[in-house]
């Protein structure tokens, strides 16, 4: 089935979306299962979708993987994740232990582990309010299986021994609380409520053996209750190390961001336009918009498009939108074959943090689709300065987009990690296979801007319209030597809301690793709007009206510093050389032979009248006609 999304009043979270090329397939709707209220905003889902990606790649990375049988199998570009967890070979660093811990010492010299898996991800608590959010994360079903070379020291020599240890049902309590300042940011500080990281592992040993005769494997082998409660509780301390290693970081993260973020909750002031310019500046709001040129644009305005009435406007536009074409049948955009192609192009990598440039997550863009164009409202455009001119207006679009992201082991599907200063070594036995993330959505969107522009008085008259058209052109008919340049963005306000956002796995089943854990992010990002969504609208406003506006006046200004050419015109006075002298014969031969036409035909009407007015005028008095 083709079809564009509409608003809906009710929650479609459970609806899912498919993009392919300009197609949006809706499957059937189910219930939502969110208890936290509205679904995530579009933000949200993209974070959403990129945390969900990245919380795959952390999987593999910290060997978790699935215990249930694999539901995906072999793909044509790879493996699906829980089969690629499966085969993915881990390779263990040495680590020293301390006598005191066995009562001998025993070091690990290396080791390799296989047959990742993973049971299941399970949000088990996630809620978002004004004071922040809460959230809980349950990892249950961690397995492996893996042949550690260890070594007992037996009267000052190293003796070796191959250790097998093996687990299937171990678990992982991952636990977070971030607090929210009263900007309505995250707050890390040290203060009443500081963020508070939790970390339990449960590892009960489904097999513990040592191989081989020697005397290091019988004097662990006789220390087997001893090792079995250390590797227990060596699962705990490692889990607490890295919190302890991670809280630091985390904190400095949240507190840089918030940094960042805080100018940005305000709107910025707008720019002044320049009051003392050049008498060749044409005065836009006298010559043009009181003019009668302007009176007539504004009547045209609202007498034909019907600007004043946004539902008579609307269907204005979307007649235009689909006689030229911009629009198909079911009142999506259509894109042109360039924008298509530059959008396919587009690619993002970034290298998993620690890994060195060994795990890359990739996403590369795959179609879009944009509907409900004509949802135009609050439309309004001014001039009230002589330079100055002002827009708003209000759009609710519909929008879907299709990604591909990847998790890649570019260096032969060998890659390395390094989390809490041990190196681990990873070795795949195929390829992960893409993950298509498709997202789509509804936006109520609103803006306000208010643009400076002084058009050179000379350069209108001495440039035609088509040149006018090129953007080459465009330095010539505005002033120059200008601070800021002639051009420029005074005023810029948005505010985005988006509503009904779904984010989906196409192709995948609901037993797909892949998806349980989209909808465990689902339920985190949930919570995370709610705790901090509102604020996040005010950056994007604050980031609209202050860097956003900044960065486009910066291009603007060099631009035009920057040299171009202003192709000649095409346009004709009316004076052609090549043509003139055939044109000036033409029309004296046609001039004198429409006279001479005109002087037969009254010549012939004299005479007619003459010698036959008499014979006319007895033949009307014999009777009718």
């Amino acid at each position: 089935r083709r079809q564009v999304l509409r608003p809906r009043a009710a929650c479609s979270g459970g609806r899912t979306v498919a993009v392919q090329d300009e197609t949006i397939a809706s499957s059937d709707p189910q219930p939502c299962s969110s208890a936290l209220g509205s679904p995530p905003p579009l933000w949200s889902a993209m974070a959403l979708c990129w945390a969900s990606s990245l919380l795959v790649a952390a999987m593999a990375m910290a060997q978790a993987a699935a215990a249930a049988e694999s539901r995906g199998g072999v793909d044509g570009d790879g493996l699906r994740l829980r089969p690629w967890l499966e085969g993915l070979v881990v390779g263990l660093p040495g680590v020293e232990l301390l006598p005191s811990r066995l009562g001998l010492a025993a070091r690990i010299d290396g080791g390799l582990c296989r047959r990742l898996t993973l049971g299941a991800a399970v949000v088990t608590h996630a809620a978002g309010s004004a004071r922040g959010l809460q959230a809980e994360v349950l990892l249950s079903g961690l397995g492996f299986s893996c042949v550690v070379d260890a070594s007992a020291e037996i009267l000052g020599f190293w003796s070796p021994c191959a250790v097998h240890v093996s687990a299937g049902s171990a678990s992982l309590l991952l636990g977070l609380e971030l607090a929210a300042s009263e900007e309505g940011l995250p707050a890390a500080g040290t203060g009443a409520r500081p963020m508070n990281l939790t970390c339990s592992a449960k590892l009960p040993l489904e097999d513990l053996s040592f191989a081989g005769g020697s005397l290091g494997c019988k004097a662990l082998s006789a220390l087997e209750g001893e090792i079995r409660t250390l590797l227990m509780r060596y699962a705990s301390e490692a889990c607490a190390a890295a919190i302890d290693l991670l809280r630091p970081r985390l904190v400095a993260l949240v507190e840089s961001f918030g940094a960042a973020a805080r100018p940005l909750l305000h709107p910025a002031q707008p720019l002044p336009a320049p009051r003392r310019l050049p008498p060749l500046a044409v005065d836009l709001r006298a010559e043009l918009w009181d003019a009668p040129v302007g009176i007539a644009l504004r009547a045209f305005f609202r007498e034909v498009l019907h600007a004043d009435d946004p539902a008579r406007l609307n269907a204005v536009l979307g007649y235009a939108l689909r006689d030229i074409g911009l629009l198909d049948e079911y009142g999506a955009l259509r894109l042109p074959a360039v924008i298509k192609s530059w959008l396919g192009s587009l690619r993002l990598e970034v290298p998993i943090p620690g890994s060195n440039g060994s795990f890359v997550g990739a996403a590369t863009f795959g179609g879009l689709i944009l509907a409900n164009l004509t949802s135009l409202g609050l439309l309004s455009f001014d001039v009230p300065e002589p330079q100055s001119s002002h827009a708003q207006g209000a759009l609710q679009p519909v929008g879907a987009v299709n990604l591909t992201v990847r998790l890649r082991l570019p260096n032969g599907g060998r890659a390395s990690l390094d989390p809490l200063g041990q190196v681990f070594n990873f070795t795949e036995s195929a390829p992960l296979a893409p993950i298509f993330v498709s997202l789509a959505g509804h936006i109520q969107a609103a803006g306000w801007m208010g643009v400076f522009s002084a058009f050179d008085r000379h350069g209108l008259s001495t440039h035609q319209l088509d040149q006018m058209q090129q953007v080459g052109c465009s330095k010539w008919i505005m002033l120059e030597g200008l601070p800021g340049g002639p051009l420029r963005l005074l005023e810029v306000r948005a505010r985005l809301e988006p509503h009904h956002v779904v984010c989906a796995l196409p192709g995948l089943g609901a037993g797909a690793l892949e998806v349980e854990l989209l909808e465990a992010g689902e339920r985190l990002v949930q919570a995370g709007a709610q705790a901090f969504g509102e604020a996040a609208l005010r950056l994007v406003d604050g980031f609209s009206s202050g860097p956003g506006r900044d960065f486009v006046n910066d291009h603007l200004a060099e631009f035009f510093v920057a040299p171009h050419h202003c192709p000649a015109t095409n346009f004709s006075s009316g004076l052609v050389e090549g043509l003139e002298e055939p044109l000036w014969g033409l029309s004296c031969a046609s001039t004198g032979l429409f006279l001479l036409c005109m002087l037969l035909f009254l010549c012939g009407r004299r005479g007619l009248l003459q010698n036959g007015g008499a014979r006319t005028l007895a033949a009307a008095a014999a009777g009718p006609w």
